[in-house]
């Protein structure tokens, strides 16, 4: 059965992006172990930019997993811990096709970084980074 993947998107307020990236590369570490997860990507925005608006795309086993992680309680302690840190709700979405989200030991994540530089930024301001945490 193919992976389903989805991502949340969650818009930080002014000053708090510090925090925020704390307590979310902490979540992803924690969360990356629960059943049914088998990738995370953090997508930051770039840097010199006046977006503060973060990705967080996901990959599961199966829409059954999807479902439980995110009722699950390690999901809404998230919610509610960067509530303080966030402005409006989160937005979730459904995603298609393959993220590539496969790691190689299921309960010891692997981070990487991957250079995310978008077509109109300058190579003096590509400094902009992912978080790719796996667990296969």
């Amino acid at each position: 059965m193919p992976a389903i993947h989805c991502a949340i998107t969650r818009r930080v307020r002014p000053g708090c992006e510090e925090p925020f990236d704390e307590k979310l590369l902490a979540f992803v570490r924690e969360s990356i172990a629960t059943d049914g997860v088998v990738g995370v990507h953090i997508l930051r925005p770039a840097p010199d930019n006046n977006d503060r608006e973060y990705g967080v795309p996901r990959s599961f086993e199966s829409e059954a997993a999807a479902e439980r992680f995110y009722a699950s309680d390690v999901f809404n302690r998230w919610l509610l811990d960067v509530e303080p840190l966030v402005e409006g709700e989160p937005i979730h979405r459904k995603l298609t096709g393959s993220l590539g989200l496969h790691g190689s030991s299921p309960r010891d994540p692997n981070v990487s970084w991957l250079p995310a530089t978008p077509a109109t930024q300058s190579n003096e301001s590509a400094n902009a980074f992912q978080t790719l945490v796996t667990s296969p």
